[in-house]
């Protein structure tokens, strides 16, 4: 039986195993109610030694589609996910991903290794993600020398979400597509409280982005190496927010933004470690489609280690229309 025919016969909690080997996925994949899909064991804290591969055709949207309502949980484990689009989309119920491999290698524009959606309930945040232990990597295949590189991030939280956490523990978050706005972990105007630790990012744009955020932050013991901005952090909320024992590199690279019509919402910022307080105006309105964008508000920043050759360590941001926005 095809991997959607047994979610469309298990019970909700059930637990669905899945051999190991390479698994061709046509269509994706649509999990509807809470369930615990697994691959092939690991021993301890090796690699199976098969793993089980879901391969995504050519040209599929997403290889994998959670929506499983609002207090459902859903878990997948040990799985390795190959696609030249994207990976895996949630938009509704609390996702944990642990010990999965999800791989992107594409020349499309627009593309997300893990794209997180859930609006919530009646405009109230009531979902969670938990991503744990994974390794998470978007490569572009085309000719950069011929073809303008793609905009692909790896984990991207879509804007005007109402998640009410999102975790993301002891991943390697691999971006290697020559664009400036390629990133690793970002968020776009979601509610959440972010918990961002004891991770591996290398990003050829950003490394962790979450410039207009409404919620509280946690960014701690984290590895950046970015070829932009290493940190990037705005919240509206008045909870207190910590980027503390982060060790950012900077090795700037002076890449282009793809695609034009975004490159004329972009200014051309400075790289940077960590940066606090406001992105662009312009950006907020045209590109996140939203007014609301973060503020330098009670953000503990210390025990940080900065190297590289950023032009700034730590830049304090203004928003050019503080009358707006505020500084």
């Amino acid at each position: 039986d095809s991997i959607q025919e047994a979610v469309d016969a298990a019970t909700p909690g059930d637990r669905i195993n899945l051999a190991a080997g390479v698994h061709e996925i046509s269509e994706t994949i649509h999990l509807d109610k809470p369930l615990i899909i697994g691959g092939a064991a690991r021993n301890g804290d090796e690699l199976a030694p098969l793993p089980t591969v879901l391969k995504g055709a050519e040209g599929l949207t997403y290889v994998m589609q959670l929506q499983t309502g609002v207090g459902s949980g859903t878990a997948l484990l040990d799985l390795r996910v190959e696609t030249s689009s994207s990976g895996i989309q949630h938009l509704s119920g609390d996702i944990t991903l642990r010990r999965c491999q999800i791989i992107v290698k594409s020349v499309l524009n627009f593309q997300k290794v893990i794209s997180l959606e859930a609006t919530g309930s009646d405009d109230r945040p009531t979902d969670t993600a938990t991503i744990d232990g994974c390794i998470l990597s978007a490569e572009y295949v085309g000719d950069a020398a011929e073809h303008t590189p793609p905009d692909v991030d790896v984990v991207l939280t879509a804007p005007n979400t109402r998640y009410k956490e999102i975790t993301v523990t002891h991943c390697e978050v691999t971006n290697e597509v020559p664009n400036r706005i390629s990133n690793g972990i970002e968020t776009r105007g979601t509610t959440a409280h972010l918990t961002i630790s004891d991770n591996r990012v290398r990003c050829r744009g950003m490394g962790i982005v979450f410039p207009n955020h409404r919620g509280a932050m946690d960014i701690r013991n984290n590895k950046v190496w970015a070829a932009n901005v290493g940190i990037v952090v705005g919240t509206e909320s008045p909870k207190r927010s910590t980027i503390i024992g982060n060790h950012v590199h900077i090795d700037e690279q002076l890449f282009q933004v793809y695609p034009l019509f975004i490159r004329d919402y972009i200014a051309d910022n400075s790289s940077v470690c960590i940066a606090v307080g406001a992105t662009s105006a312009a950006v907020a309105e045209a590109f996140f489609k939203t007014k609301v964008i973060g503020r330098g508000m009670n953000i503990v920043v210390e025990q940080n280690t900065l190297k590289g050759n950023p032009k700034y360590g730590i830049a304090m941001m203004d928003s050019p229309t503080p009358e707006n926005y505020g500084p």
